[in-house]
């Protein structure tokens, strides 16, 4: 083989690797860096609430307990609907999820947002839901 001819070889095989990493969509830069993840809320306590049901205000007490096995249960009550048990519970960041059974079966999730000892979000059910706002009552002495 004559030396020109070695080179050009030579060029080629050095490159086609380089082309390939290029071909794999080598990143330009490294990937930004994600937000902390924000620590997960403590929901624990007695909360006094409003809703709105089908347009009238409405005062709500909502408790919750840490069990044994550190999963949350408790209660929303109203004077005019009774109390409700807490089917489930998930805390996400400073959002709380709750979801409640009427009477009649329907699920009504409860969607909250803690900051502080105020909480605001909104609850739906199938054929109604509106704004919920209130605050965390202070712990017992």
């Amino acid at each position: 083989m004559t030396r020109p001819r070695l080179l050009l070889l030579a060029a080629i095989a050095t490159a086609a690797p380089a082309q390939s990493a290029m071909a794999q969509g080598a990143p330009d830069r490294p990937p930004a860096p994600q937000a902390p993840a924000v620590p997960n809320v403590n929901p624990v306590g007695t909360y006094d609430v409003t809703v709105v049901v089908q347009g009238a205000s409405m005062p709500s007490t909502i408790k919750i307990e840490k069990k044994a096995d550190s999963t949350f249960a408790g209660t929303v009550s109203t004077d005019a609907y009774g109390v409700f048990a807490i089917s489930s519970l998930k805390v996400t960041g400073k959002e709380i999820t709750i979801v409640i059974y009427t009477q009649d079966g329907s699920p009504v999730t409860i969607a909250l947002t803690l900051d502080g000892e105020q909480v605001s979000g909104e609850w739906y059910m199938s054929s109604d839901g509106s704004r919920v706002s209130g605050k965390r009552r202070p712990p017992a002495p």
